[in-house]
Formats: C-alpha cells, structure tokens, sequence
C-alpha cells in the first residue's frame, strides 16, 4: 500500500506519521474482494484478496471512519468519513457525497437498517476536536430513508453539548432496531431509529468514562 501514489499525502493529524488502517470490510458480493480505509488519506479496494491494491478513487472518501454494507445491497457501500458520508452502488467504482441535510460533516458511525437497506443512521459532529475531545464535545445523530435529506434525531437522545460522537449498530435478529453509545450510556430505538429509550446498563470498571470507537449487537445464546 505504501507505494501507492496517494499514500505520500496519508496522514494521521495527531500524529502525522502514524497513519494506519481503520477498517477493513470484506466484500459480499466478490469473496476475493477487500475494502481497507486508512485513516487518513484513502479508501482502498483489493480485487484478489490483498495481494494487490489499485490506488483510491478519486470521487472517494479520503477519512473514512467506518463502512456498512447490507446483504440485500451487497454492491452498495455506506462510507462515515471525516469529510462527509459517500456511497457507492457499483461495490466501489465510484462514489457520490451526499451531504443534503448534514450541518455537521464530520462523520463518524453509519448503520443499516437490517430489514429496510433504505435506512440509515449516522453519527457526525462538526469537527474532530467536536467529535473526540472532552473539553467542548458537541455530536449529533442523523437518519435517512431512501433519498429524503439527512434529518437530524434527537427523540430520546442526550443534548449534542457534552456529548463526543457516538457509535450506532443495527440489529441483526431485531427488525427496525438500533442501539447508539456515548459517553457511558447505551440507548435503544425500535422504530428505526426515530425514537430512543436509555437503557440501565452497568458497565464494570472506568468503562463509562471511555470514548467508544465502535459497536457490535450479538446474538444471545
């Protein structure tokens, strides 16, 4: 990867030199097909399993924080990124940015609804110092049906002031519902992310003082 022509602009800002992979997405419509986003700089895609990586689409995200992809949509990727949220529908050839109703575009998180791919939520903030830092955190959650404008969700959930970017996961065994994370606390939706209830959840340890970075609902046993 390193010898990509892209890659001498790839920086990571707190420490510019330590820009590293942040998500890596396996493909779901070609098993030999790898999707790598490294923070910051590119959204790479590998054809044959990592042996080899053109370099990152123009038209793509440069600060991708995290990928989503919804089984009935294989080919159609969900890019969160620090310069906006981007989607493909051709599994990556080309991107669009679509940014109508995003007053916050620093993006964090993005989920799929798993029984309507229509569905989104997303997770931004104004900025990084916004998003990450405990000294003035300011973050918002955003939903999006179909192609309807980004509209912002707040039933439920805390004020966006004192609040670092949350992380959203979609539930897999639940139709319609949602799960969100900041600041120690967990809320649940069951209309699709609409409305949000807080949840008594009693983390061990300083597990509420930690800023989450990402957010996986598992099948109890």
């Amino acid at each position: 990867m390193l010898t990509l022509p892209s890659a001498k602009g790839w920086s990571f800002p707190p420490r510019p030199e330590t820009h590293h992979v942040q998500s890596i997405l396996p493909d779901l419509a070609d098993p030999r097909r790898l999707h790598v986003a490294v923070e910051a700089g590119a959204l790479l895609r590998s054809d044959d399993g990592g042996r080899t990586w053109p370099d990152r689409i123009p038209s793509g995200p440069k600060d991708t924080h995290s990928l989503a992809v919804h089984p009935l949509e294989p080919t159609r990727l969900h890019s969160a990124a620090g310069d906006g949220y981007f989607d493909s529908v051709n599994d990556g050839d080309s991107w669009r940015r679509i940014v109508d109703g995003l007053k916050h575009q620093y993006c964090w998180s993005v989920a799929v609804s798993f029984d309507d791919p229509k569905t989104l939520l997303l997770s931004a903030s104004n900025s990084a110092y916004g998003a990450h830092y405990k000294e003035s955190p300011n973050s918002v959650v955003y939903r999006r049906t179909g192609n309807d404008a980004w509209q912002l969700v707040h039933d439920g959930l805390p004020d966006p002031r004192g609040v670092r970017i949350p992380v959203i996961a979609a539930s897999r065994i639940e139709p319609g519902v949602f799960y969100c994370s900041t600041e120690g606390a967990v809320y649940r939706s069951e209309d699709g992310g609409v409305r949000w209830q807080k949840l008594s959840i009693q983390w061990d340890g300083e597990a509420s003082n930690e800023h989450p970075l990402n957010m996986e609902i598992a099948e109890e046993n």
